[in-house]
């Protein structure tokens, strides 16, 4: 009997002897000109395995094949949010908007720029318009319903309502208007660069994500977005205290006249650090009533301050308890303790990937967080998980939703790591595997590579029933959560329905023997046909995916 070569997808790290399947990306560019370098490109904008997001979100290669092909078919203009292209922009935007946040006070400090400033802010704000064109462009992730977004309408919607108006407003170069195009009675234009202030938010999400790629820690994210805060306050309001003291004394501000003087601008920084932290009360030149004012605006303003600090330091020593930083700690002690063993570096890669791979870099006692539930939630939560898994078993099909449950109950959830072997051809089995997260290759006795099996696949169900050595092996070629259903356990949860257990016996002894005879004439056919390379009976066993 001729058996078929099914291609499989390419998995990164696994040296796969099976004919790859071609890239999604070949399909939707497959001529032209320079079809490799559009390739590259359509790659470049689509979701990459390497970022920590899509790890995170996508957790298996099955899933971000399916993405990818929803990219591809249904939003192909579009650009992903867990893309290469949005690491590497984002990243570019950090500097962009610090530059920003540093320059703009000076030039709203000032009356005339000087050139070397104003062409600096001019490439900035092409920068930023272009941040909020490409917005309109990119997809997100909704916290809510745990999806990427990428319909364009919807995308339009989420960014033109909050944000749009402040951004493109911010964006736009009036200085450079104002000064080239002689239209120094627009000077109050410059002001709507205090718009700039609503991108803050922007900035503080780009380094989120870039510390979430440099693997920081959520309690340090956090000094770093007050750090920003604080420091963008104190900048601003150096510049507020510059326009207010020229302003009142009527001299003219030109940083221009004294680009390698900065006195003023460190005097009005020292005073209002000054101010804020309530060491001593401001004593700028200026008329009396604007003195008291600013002094009174800096009390209140220090007073809030100085409370939030002390709210962030004890936020961060509470935080040093949390799942994250217990995550941590956990990491640590692993590492004295293979080093006191002194384990040889694989193995250490090996362990730590796992303790990664199992928390999400987050601990927390599942066995305590369910015991605070109800049994009918507890339940819920289980087969959510693991019922529609066990439902695609062909001698489950049909079983009442009890026993269903009862087996949903009875699975324990096993993790493998790329290598590790999962089950032996030729060793007896006890145990069937449902596969929840990953992918796994499967063998023959003789080790050829047969198939790739993925999320929501199964093998070795025969064995529940019947005393057998198993006829393939599986190897783990991705980080693999699978949940495991012995033997006792299934024998244990049918116990009360015993009509159903002689049907589900009578179902995998008929399996078996067609699995036999099978494998018996596919005996004969390599004896006759050297260059087989496929036995049709594993194939059966273990459903292929088409």
């Amino acid at each position: 009997m001729a058996s078929t070569l099914h291609k499989v997808r390419r998995v990164e790290g696994h040296d796969c002897t099976l004919p790859q399947d071609d890239e999604l990306i070949t399909l939707y560019i497959n001529g032209g000109l320079f079809v490799n370098l559009r390739r590259k490109f359509r790659q470049y904008l689509m979701v990459s395995a390497a970022n920590p997001e899509s790890k995170a979100v996508l957790r298996s290669t099955a899933q971000i094949r399916l993405e990818e092909s929803r990219h591809l078919r249904k939003y192909y203009h579009m650009i992903h949010p867990f893309s290469e292209a949005r690491i590497t922009w984002e990243m570019i935007m950090i500097v962009v908007y610090f530059s920003l946040f540093l320059v703009m006070p000076l030039e709203l400090a000032t009356t005339l720029t000087p050139a070397l400033i104003l062409y600096l802010k001019f490439v900035l704000d092409l920068f930023s318009l272009a941040d909020v064109a490409l917005f309109f462009f990119t997809g997100y992730y909704d916290i809510k319903s745990h999806k990427v977004v990428m319909k364009p309408n919807s995308v339009f919607k989420s960014y033109i309502i909050p944000r749009f108006i402040f951004d493109f407003l911010s964006s736009l170069p009036y200085n450079m208007y104002i000064q080239y195009g002689n239209a120094y009675h627009l000077i109050h234009l410059k002001y709507f660069y205090l718009l700039k202030l609503t991108r803050l938010p922007t900035l503080i999400e780009y380094i989120r994500k870039f510390c979430i790629r440099m693997d920081l820690y959520s309690y340090k994210l956090s000094t770093v977005n007050f750090a920003l805060w604080f420091l963008t306050l104190i900048w601003w309001a150096t510049a507020l205290t510059l326009v207010v003291y020229t302003t009142t004394n009527g001299e003219k501000s030109d940083i221009s006249e004294n680009v390698d003087n900065f006195s003023p601008t460190m005097e009005s920084c020292y005073q209002v650090v000054k101010s804020f932290m309530l060491v001593a009360m401001s004593s700028i030149q200026t008329d009396k009533a604007i003195s008291m004012l600013f002094n009174i605006l800096c009390i209140l303003i220090g007073s809030v301050l100085n409370m939030v600090i002390l709210a962030q330091v004890m936020q961060i020593y509470r935080r040093h308890s949390s799942s994250r930083n217990k995550y941590d700690n956990l990491i640590q002690e692993i590492g004295e303790y293979m080093n006191y063993k002194e384990l040889p570096t694989s193995i250490k890669n090996r362990v730590f990937r796992y303790v990664e791979f199992k928390f999400q870099k987050n601990i927390f006692k599942e066995g305590d967080i369910l015991n605070t539930l109800s049994k009918i939630l507890k339940q819920d939560i289980l087969l959510h998980n693991c019922k529609k898994m066990v439902e695609k078993v062909d001698f489950f099909k049909g079983l009442p939703g009890s026993l269903i449950l009862r087996l949903v109950t009875k699975l324990r959830s096993e993790i493998y790591l790329p290598n590790d072997v999962i089950v032996q051809a030729g060793i007896t089995g006890n145990a069937m595997y449902f596969i929840y997260v990953g992918s796994v290759a499967v063998y023959t006795i003789h080790e050829q590579e047969i198939c790739h099996l993925e999320d929501g696949s199964y093998f070795g169900e025969i064995s529940l029933i019947i005393n057998e050595p198993r006829v393939a092996s599986v190897v783990a070629i991705t980080n693999c959560e699978v949940f495991r259903l012995s033997r006792r356990d299934f024998l244990e949860a049918i116990e009360p329905y015993p009509n159903l257990s002689s049907r589900i016996r009578d179902s995998a002894l008929a399996r078996l023997k067609r699995t036999q005879m099978m494998m018996s004439q596919d005996q004969k056919e390599k004896e006759k046909e050297k260059d087989k390379d496929k036995d049709p009976a594993v194939k059966k066993e273990f459903k292929f995916l088409e």
